[in-house]
């Protein structure tokens, strides 16, 4: 793994080897996940990698195609899915009662919030964990369909 940009998120993601909690949801959601933390998830600059294009042009589809599409830009800045952003980070704030977690998670430097919202492991404490895990799912599922709005869909798959 080391040395691999592809897998730089992961390698700051997992930090002990163990079976993590995510993989008991539902498919979707494990595929997902496990294809953005590992920096394989079907955005342009995995796309524009396959095809040897270089990445400063593996622009995003969705928005006004000014920034490389990687998993920050989907997660945290793509303008397009602006609404589903919020949404999924009002459902966050539901779920962690804390105006003030909240607040800490927002003010994160963009790496470090994509990773906690794909890290997965969270110290909330136990009965929370599924709450959040369900809305984190729900907000990306609600990014990729945004993702995937007619007229650019087949950019998207």
């Amino acid at each position: 793994m080391v040395g691999k940009t592809t897998l730089m998120r992961y390698q700051r993601i997992k930090r002990k080897l163990r079976r993590e909690k995510f993989l008991k949801t539902a498919g979707w959601a494990v595929k997902r996940l496990v294809r953005l933390r590992g920096g394989v998830e079907r955005l342009e600059v995995v796309r524009g990698r396959r095809f040897q294009v270089r990445r400063e042009d593996r622009r995003c589809l969705v928005c006004d195609g000014r920034e490389v599409e990687d998993e920050e830009h989907f997660i945290d800045r793509c303008a397009a899915l602006t609404t589903e952003r919020n949404e999924m980070w009002g459902k966050i704030g539901d779920v962690l009662m804390c105006p003030h977690k909240l607040r800490m998670i927002r003010e994160m430097n963009e790496e470090q919030r994509v990773d906690w919202v794909l890290g997965t492991e969270f110290d909330l404490g136990h009965w929370k964990f599924p709450k959040l895990q369900g809305a984190i799912i729900q907000g990306l599922k609600e990014l990729w369909a945004g993702r995937g709005r007619p007229g650019l869909r087949d950019a998207c798959l």
